[in-house]
Parts: C-alpha cells; structure tokens; sequence
C-alpha cells in the first residue's frame, strides 16, 4: 500500500510539474514568442502521459485494490488469521484517478500531436549586445552556476541536520539531532533506531493530550519541516525551469517564452524559499544558537527549547545567492539589447 502511494504521488508529481512546462510552450506560441524546438515540445507530452501511465499501473498493480473485492470485516478477519494479505476495496479517490488518468491520458495525446502539427513556429535569436563588462552568455553563465549551486543546497538541505537538542532530567541525560522530518539516533521501546520521525513521536502524544512536552517540542517541527519541504520543492521546481531557460541560451542562443514568465522564474523562486525559511523559523520555534538548549528544567507543560544547526544555515546562505542571482539575472535580462525574430511562414 505504502509503496503503491508513494509511486502513484512522486509520477503524477512529476507529471503534473512537466505538463506546467508544456503549458507555458503552449503560451508562447499563443502570444507570438519562441517556444523551442518542437522535439522539445513533443518530449514534455511524452513525458507526462508516460509518468501518468506509470504512476496509474503503480497504484492499481502494487496495492491490488479492487471495485470487486470482498472487504466485509469477517472476510479479513479470516484472511489475518490464515496470515493471509485481505483484499483491499477501491474508494472514491480510485474513482477520481480513473478520471484524471483518463483526462491526463487524452491531453498528452493532444499535447503530441499538436507539437508534431506546429511548422515553423517563431525563433527569437537571444541579444548578442553587451549587456554591462563582458558578453551575454557569461552572465546567463553566471546565472547558470548560482542557479545550479542553489538547487544543489536546497536538495542536500533536506537531508542534513536541522535542529539539536538535550535532555538532561531524571534517568535521562542525551543530546539528539534532527533534520526536516526525523530524529536521529533515538532509543524507543528499547531499541535503537537511526531516525525517528517527527509525526510518530508527535500525533500519537497530542490525541491523548496536547499540553506535554513531546506534543509542544515535536508537532511544530513536524508541521515546520512538513511546509518547508512544500514550498522548497516549489523552489526547486522553479529553479529547473530557470535552468531550463539559461541552458537554451546557451547552447541555441534563442529566448523562451515571453519575457515576463522569464522574470518571474529566479523571482518566484526565492520568493517561495523565503516563504519556507519564515514558516519553518516561526512554527518550529528553534533557537538560531548553538548551546543553551540542555532542558535540565524543563516542566511537564512546557515544549523543550531546540537550537538550530547547519540546516537553517544552508537555507539562508541560499537565500542571499537567490537574491543576488535573481536580481542580477533580471538586470542583464533588462539590458539584453535588441531581439531578432524570425516570422513563421504558418503556425500549426
């Protein structure tokens, strides 16, 4: 079930971010500007029916689910007993995937044939005139290498330690750490687990009471971590396509789409790691220092204080390269010099 899930939402994830790059193709080529090569048109409809299709099979094969099955509770009762796996009943979200797929299904095929339709849809050459000190293609260059540097911390962010703190009261005298969504190297139950997550340590606590220590030390770094990881992805997602457009500079040295969605992609994503910085530092509650966080006094109705490590740390060294790629891009992009454009005998 938990594999099924997990393939069906990270395919239709993916599907659903290349089909948004499809549809902004799909826009320059309505408001008269450079879509890129058609092949690359052709490969985004590929790629997203394919990764609907897969994710579709994944559900459907991997969980076994059924509109037939036989889910009566004496059925799996004596299905748990022979230690037997029960047969799983499909709902009404099986229900809307059958529809999405369908919908999704019928778009690619579109999204295909309408890319292989399009002849010579307009190219806009990029600038050759020098912006400020040296040519256009080493700024995007430039561009380029923050762009890729901050992908690269924001993906590594979600794997190194966010927070740490101690517990220093009764039998218990231990310094844990923690990332985004997990502790590491607790002992539960009497057995010692390398990670831990938040949700398991937090939601359990708070259905029986909500004023303790666990519940108000580990639901906010459940709930911060949870949106953090939301909105980086955003980023991320953002970034690609940034990446996307400088790559094309620099290896057709043609623009892409119109030139405010090209202004908005450096922007848009530093503004949703922003946004993931703000709401992991305000609901987390973490301490921005290193000592100081021993909780040797801690009351039974009071959260344990949580200082920071070297996630947050990451986080806003890549925030202040965002910024300072994202308003050095939009400034070069500004100054870019005259646009050639090649008008399209027919557009398909």
């Amino acid at each position: 079930m938990v594999e099924g899930g997990f393939a069906y939402y990270v395919c239709n994830v993916l599907a659903l971010l290349i089909m948004f790059k499809y549809m902004i193709c799909q826009l320059a080529i309505i408001m008269d500007h450079d879509a890129g090569h058609k092949m690359a048109i052709a490969a985004k409809g590929i790629l997203f029916t394919l990764l609907s299709v897969v994710g579709f099979a994944c559900w459907w094969g991997i969980t076994g689910a059924s509109f037939s099955a036989s889910c009566e509770d004496d059925d799996v009762a004596d299905d748990l007993s022979d230690g037997d796996a029960f047969e799983v009943c499909a709902g009404s979200g099986a229900i809307v995937s059958i529809v999405a797929f369908a919908f999704t299904f019928l778009a690619g095929a579109l999204a295909i044939a309408n890319a292989f339709m399009q002849k010579d849809t307009i190219e806009r050459k990029y600038s050759d005139d020098v912006p400020m000190c040296c040519g256009p293609k080493i700024h995007m260059g430039i561009a380029l290498f923050a762009a890729i540097t901050c992908f690269v911390l924001g993906f590594v962010g979600f794997f190194v330690h966010w927070v740490r703190f101690g517990i220093d009261q009764g039998n218990i005298d231990e310094d844990y750490d923690g990332t985004l969504l997990m502790l590491k190297d607790v002992d539960v139950s009497g057995v010692n687990l390398d990670y831990y997550s938040w949700d398991c340590m937090a939601v359990a606590q708070c259905d029986l009471d909500d004023d303790t220590t666990n519940c108000k030390t580990f639901e906010p770094l459940m709930d911060a971590g949870g949106l953090y990881i939301l909105f980086e992805i955003i980023n991320m997602f953002f970034l690609l396509t940034w990446m996307a457009f400088l790559s094309y500079v620099l290896c057709k040295g043609r623009e892409w789409s119109h030139p405010m969605i090209v202004y908005s992609l450096p922007n848009m994503a530093w503004l949703f790691h922003l946004i993931a910085v703000i709401c992991w530092t305000v609901i987390s509650k973490a301490r921005f220092r290193r000592g100081g966080c021993d909780n040797d006094d801690t009351d039974a109705d009071e959260a344990y204080d949580v200082c920071s490590r070297e996630g947050p740390i990451m986080a806003i060294v890549q925030l202040i390269i965002q910024i300072g790629a994202a308003v050095h891009f939009s400034l070069m992009y500004f100054k870019r010099g005259s646009v050639d454009a090649t008008q399209p005998a027919t557009k398909g």
